[in-house]
């Protein structure tokens, strides 16, 4: 893409998140970096500024995944101070070994893989759709689960890190399908899921180890929805390394798309958040 836009990455102080930033500003274009954390972007910031030479611009916001408190207030202060967004790169991440439940009361994968993203898309969607077009882009995988125990998605009944990181992924596939289907009228807005390949990034090799492939690969298949003229005026696909092809059949059930949509409604607005979007 040529024309100069403006991107929010979450999840941007490291691995496929801070390549990603990196390309894009080295492009010429406005990134927002996100992190947990004030010193950690703005590190990134500085590494980032000095490691190549960049046309762009870089902006900062904070917010840890674990407080949807913060979500909502990030979501806010890029309305008030990016009143120009073009792109959203939902890249934030973790793979826990064990049960950890966050202050919101949710499990941990869950919240920052899923529900922390879910939050920010409906807080940000008005503003994307005004700076149409724009391009939604969720970090999936290709182990996104083929099934899942609608009773046990936070590890009610039995916790399994694997199990956890691979229903997350599941959840980013069926709410990218459904969001496209609640904007199908809108032609200009378009939402991808993808799989960025197996790459060496923190999460990985925490996981699995260095078995993959440099995070500079994963930063370009994350962004194919944006850098491919073939691609960029699709929408409701599932990319794995840039690549359309089918994610699991369950993904492609409307039923479960729509249950899946419904209780994160339910879910969020017992803990008092408004959600005005949805069908």
């Amino acid at each position: 893409m040529s024309e100069r836009f403006c991107a929010l990455i979450t999840g941007s102080t490291d691995g496929i998140g801070k390549e990603a930033a990196r390309l894009l500003y080295r492009e010429g274009h406005c990134v927002i970096l996100h992190g947990k954390s004030e010193s950690k972007v703005l590190k990134t910031e500085k590494e980032i500024k000095n490691s190549v030479k960049g046309e762009g611009d870089l902006y900062r916001v904070v917010a840890d995944f674990e407080k949807l408190n913060e979500v909502e207030k990030m979501a806010n202060t890029v309305k008030k101070e990016f009143p120009k967004l073009n792109v959203l790169v939902n890249n934030a991440g973790v793979f826990r070994k064990k049960r950890i439940i966050t202050t919101d009361g949710f499990e941990s994968t869950f919240q920052i893989n899923y529900l922390a993203h879910f939050l920010l898309v409906l807080k940000l969607l008005d503003l994307l759709v005004e700076n149409a077009p724009s391009w939604i882009i969720n970090v999936s995988s290709m182990v996104h689960a083929s099934f899942y125990d609608r009773h046990n998605i936070q590890g009610e009944k039995g916790y399994d890190g694997y199990e956890a990181y691979s229903v997350s992924k599941l959840l980013n596939v069926l709410f990218t399908y459904k969001l496209h289907r609640i904007l199908k009228d809108n032609k200009d807005v378009h939402v991808y899921a993808v799989h960025p390949g197996v790459i060496n990034t923190k999460l990985l090799i925490e996981g699995w180890g260095p078995v993959g492939s440099p995070p500079e690969v994963g930063a370009r298949n994350i962004l194919s929805p944006i850098l491919s003229d073939e691609l960029k005026d699709k929408s409701g696909i599932y990319l794995e390394n840039g690549i359309p092809v089918k994610s699991k059949p369950i993904t492609y059930r409307e039923d479960e798309q729509d249950f899946l949509w419904n209780l994160t409604i339910k879910l969020l607005e017992k803990r008092g958040f408004k959600i005005t979007q949805g069908g």
